[in-house]
């Protein structure tokens, strides 16, 4: 399915933001980590929405221009 969204990404007929987040989302859903960084997810210490957990940055914002996105700026490094 993700290779055919991505396709409609890539020709336009899906924006590039709803296809990074339909593949984050559904990556955290099975304790995966995200390659574009489009969610934000709670911060188990204080209870609040911190910025998206992706490793590593370099990649995350490789991923993301290859399907037109700008680079993440606030964001966490996981190990």
């Amino acid at each position: 399915m993700l290779p055919l969204l991505r396709r409609e990404a890539e020709v336009g007929r899906m924006p590039p933001l709803a296809f990074a987040r339909n593949v984050d989302r559904s990556r955290l859903n099975r304790g995966l980590r995200q390659p574009y960084g489009t969610t934000r997810v709670l911060a188990p210490a204080t209870g609040t929405l911190g910025p998206p957990v992706v490793a590593p940055i370099a990649a995350t914002n490789a991923a993301r221009g290859e399907i037109g996105l700008p680079p993440l700026t606030d964001v966490v490094e996981a190990d």
